[in-house]
């Protein structure tokens, strides 16, 4: 096994190096550093906003972010959908993930609105989450989301959802109230 020390010494280097050239690129400081005999231009080239949501992306199929649930539903609501649905699945399939994270990523997938044609992927993991949300399986509530405010449903839009005869617990969450 390879001395976990050696993460801080190396990570207080780069991080010493980056301040001093904070106008680099994360990529392009190591591809400076390294000086490699073939070029790189993915490495080089990569913009610091997309190598992070790749790091994230691993660290997600790796277990090793999120390990409160606080924690995974802030990753949830500042996810990028661009970037796919691999990352998702981990969160969707793990029962402790609280019932509204669950909830946000329903919406995030356009809760009721949602086009089944867009791939067999989204619709597989909408129609999970949603089961699973309606089924029990996330049974943590002790945070909270609220579609009607983060979608900014109109009185009109909440009418039509209740008339249409979709379950309100997926637009009206109850939540325990504090204390309980």
């Amino acid at each position: 096994m390879r001395d976990p020390e050696r993460i801080d010494r190396v990570l207080n280097s780069i991080r010493e190096a980056w301040i001093e050239t904070p106008d680099w690129r994360l990529g392009q400081l190591l591809v400076n550093a390294i000086k490699p005999s073939e070029p790189c231009p993915e490495i080089l080239y990569i913009e610091d906003s997309k190598l992070e949501r790749l790091v994230t992306r691993l660290n997600i199929t790796t277990g090793n972010q999120m390990q409160t649930p606080s924690q995974k539903h802030e990753w949830v609501r500042q996810y990028i959908w661009d970037d796919g649905l691999g990352p998702i699945w981990p969160i969707v399939d793990n029962e402790k993930t609280e019932f509204a994270t669950a909830l946000m990523i329903y919406w995030r997938m356009e809760g009721p609105w949602f086009k089944g044609s867009l791939s067999d992927d989204a619709k597989r993991l909408h129609d999970t989450v949603a089961e699973r949300l309606l089924g029990g399986f996330y049974s943590n509530r002790n945070l909270q989301y609220f579609p009607i405010e983060d979608n900014q449903l109109s009185k009109t839009q909440i009418y039509k959802l209740r008339k249409s005869g979709l379950p309100s617990e997926l637009f009206e969450p109850d939540y325990p109230v504090s204390g309980e």
